[in-house]
C-alpha cells in the first residue's frame, strides 16, 4: 500500500473515503479509513472490500463491528503514521465533541422554549435560570474547546519546525533550503546576482571518522555548523549532506558571500577540538567552499557551479575558498 508519510493527498482521500460512505468525520472512523487505505492487514481491507465492492457503503455498526474484531492496529504502517496523523485525529475529536455540546444545547433550548407554551409549564424564571446555567456550561465547553485546539496549533508549528529542521545539527536540512531556494528570484540584480549560494565541505572528514569514530565526527559536524550559522546570520545555513553545508547570501554577489564564508574558515582554524574523555586534540578541523552568484541561472545550475567551485578547492590542496571568479582565502599549510 501506498505509505502516508509519502503521499500529500492521505488526509484528503481518507476524508473522501468517509463523504463516499456517508460517516461522520469522528477520530474513529478517520483512523478506521486511513487503516483500510494505507494500512499493512490484507484481511482487514479483504473484509471491508468486500462490504464495499460495487459501490456499497458501509454502514457505521459494521465500521464499529469490523474495527473490534480487527483489534488494534500495530502494524508497520501504524508506527510509520505521521505525527500530522495524530494531530489530525485529536483536531477531529476536539471539533467532535464542540458539536456534540451546542447541538445537544440547541435541542435542550428549543424544548425549554416549548415548555414555556405548556398549560402546566413551571415558572419562566426558572426555566430562564435552567437556560442561563447550561448555556454557561456550553461556553465553557467551547473555550476548553478553543484552548485545545490552540495547543494542536503550537504543536503543528512544532511538528513543520521538526520536519524543515537536520536532527543533529539544528540546521535546515536539505529539503527545506531546496524549497527557499525554490522561492528565489530568476533574474540577475543590479550587483553581481540576485543571490549566491555557497557550498562547504569539511576536509578530511572521512579520515577524521575513521581516526576518531562517528561521535567525534558528529561533534564536529554540530561545531562547524554551529559557527555556521552564529557568523553568516542571517544569511540561512542548511545541513546539505554527510560533511556539507549549503549557505543562501540572498541580495550577495559571490565574492560578498565568500568573504563571509572564509572569515568562518578562519576562525574555526584557529580553534583546537579535544576529546572529551582525555582532552587529546582533535587538531586543527578546516574546510573548503565554492561559492556562485545566481546570474539569471536556475537555482540547481547555481549549486551546481558552487560544487564544481568547491572541487577544485579541494583539488588545490584544501582550506581554500573558491568564488566566482576569485579565490577568497587559503589557508597555511
Amino acid at each position: 500500500m501506498p505509505s502516508s508519510r509519502q503521499d500529500p493527498s492521505v488526509g484528503h482521500r481518507v476524508l473522501q473515503f468517509l463523504d463516499d460512505h456517508r460517516l461522520d468525520h469522528g477520530p474513529a472512523h478517520y483512523a478506521f479509513a486511513h487503516r483500510f487505505l494505507f494500512g499493512d492487514d490484507s484481511a482487514f481491507r479483504d473484509a471491508v472490500s468486500r462490504i464495499t465492492d460495487d459501490g456499497v457503503r458501509i454502514t457505521t455498526e459494521q465500521v464499529a463491528l469490523l474495527a473490534e474484531r480487527a483489534g488494534p492496529d500495530d502494524g508497520p504502517q501504524a508506527a510509520a503514521t505521521p505525527k500530522l496523523d495524530h494531530l489530525a485525529l485529536r483536531f477531529l475529536t476536539i471539533i467532535t465533541d464542540a458539536v456534540e455540546a451546542t447541538g445537544a444545547l440547541n435541542q435542550e433550548l428549543v424544548m425549554a422554549t416549548a415548555s414555556m407554551l405548556a398549560p402546566d409549564a413551571p415558572s419562566i424564571e426558572l426555566i430562564v435560570a435552567a437556560m442561563i446555567e447550561r448555556t454557561a456550561q456550553a461556553e465553557a465547553s467551547m473555550a476548553a474547546a478553543s484552548r485545545q485546539v490552540q495547543t494542536l496549533r503550537d504543536e503543528l508549528n512544532v511538528a513543520r519546525d521538526d520536519a524543515a529542521h537536520d536532527r543533529l545539527t539544528g540546521l535546515l536540512n536539505r529539503a527545506a533550503m531546496e524549497r527557499r531556494l525554490a522561492a528565489m528570484p530568476g533574474e540577475a540584480s543590479a550587483r553581481d546576482g540576485a543571490y549566491s549560494v555557497a557550498i562547504v565541505g569539511i576536509d578530511r572528514f572521512r579520515a577524521l571518522n575513521a581516526a576518531h569514530g562517528e561521535a567525534v565526527g558528529d561533534r564536529v559536524l554540530v561545531a562547524v555548523a554551529h559557527m555556521l550559522r552564529e557568523q553568516c546570520a542571517p544569511h540561512p545555513v542548511a545541513r546539505w549532506g554527510g560533511d556539507g553545508f549549503l549557505i543562501l547570501f540572498a541580495g550577495l554577489s559571490a565574492s560578498e558571500g565568500g568573504r563571509i564564508v572564509d572569515a568562518v574558515r578562519q576562525a574555526l582554524a584557529a580553534r583546537r577540538l579535544k576529546l572529551f574523555e582525555d582532552d587529546t586534540e582533535i587538531g586543527t578541523i578546516g574546510f573548503s567552499a565554492g561559492v556562485a552568484a545566481s546570474r539569471s541561472r536556475a537555482a540547481g545550475l547555481v549549486i551546481a557551479a558552487a560544487e564544481d567551485l568547491l572541487r577544485a578547492a579541494k583539488a588545490r590542496g584544501r582550506g581554500l575558498v573558491l568564488a566566482e571568479p576569485a579565490v577568497i582565502g587559503l589557508a597555511a599549510r
